[in-house]
């Protein structure tokens, strides 16, 4: 399913996802300053500069093999390289950690490692690749080497904004849908739900725009 033509030149589609990583890091781990006394804070005072720097592009506007339909998510494998969701590929594309192109992964189909709307993209364990095709109710796993391994299935009613392969086998996904209440799912390899967490909203024609906000995207903070 993967194709590998050379490998292409820097291109114009900035990736900004590392960038706000890095400040939001930044900020969070600023040092805080404790006196004696309790004092006020004027407007002025509490202003922050940031200045943000290009790291690197990718992606072009009539490339062969790098240029984008419509991009859905993005994430960077141990080995640094960089995998992109297309919704209207339908298909992922890999690049390096320079942003040379290296393969383009599925096609338009309902057949397996193939897609309708892939939505979102992460990385499990060994590298292996998860991606998330909502509109065909699954999340199809690839290996290292964009081989097709197995499909997950999911309700085709859930609006999936991230998820996070866990090492024991379990997937995390942040998915809402109309009359779902709870948006943090944990679920098994064959995609049972084994837990739900999250606030309960009792909103049975939630869907769309208000889905993805509640839905949220995960963030992995610890090494289970």
């Amino acid at each position: 399913m993967a194709t590998r033509p050379p490998a292409r030149c820097r291109t114009e589609v900035a990736l900004e996802m590392p960038i706000l990583i890095v400040v939001v890091a930044t900020l969070s781990l600023a040092p805080t300053t404790h006196t004696q006394e309790t004092q006020a804070i004027r407007p002025a005072e509490s202003q922050a500069h940031l200045q943000v720097e290009e790291l690197l592009s990718t992606g072009s506007l009539s490339g062969e093999y790098d240029a984008f339909g419509r991009v859905a998510d993005i994430a960077l494998d141990s080995r640094g390289r960089i995998l992109v969701a297309d919704r209207l590929g339908p298909h992922f594309k890999v690049f390096d950690p320079s942003g040379a192109y290296l393969a383009t992964v599925g096609r338009r189909g309902e057949g397996p490692g193939e897609f309708a709307s892939p939505s979102v993209v992460s990385v499990g364990r060994g590298d292996s690749i998860f991606l998330g095709d909502t509109e065909r109710g699954l999340i199809s796993v690839f290996s290292p080497d964009y081989e097709w391994v197995r499909d997950v299935r999911i309700s085709p009613a859930w609006q999936v904004n991230s998820m996070i392969p866990r090492p024991d086998g379990t997937l995390v996904v942040a998915a809402f849908s109309p009359g779902d209440s709870y948006p943090v799912k944990v679920l098994g390899p064959d995609g049972t739900i084994l837990r739900r967490a999250g606030v309960s909203i009792d909103a049975p024609n939630l869907y769309g725009f208000e889905a993805s906000l509640l839905g949220g995207r995960l963030t992995h903070t610890g090494s289970g």
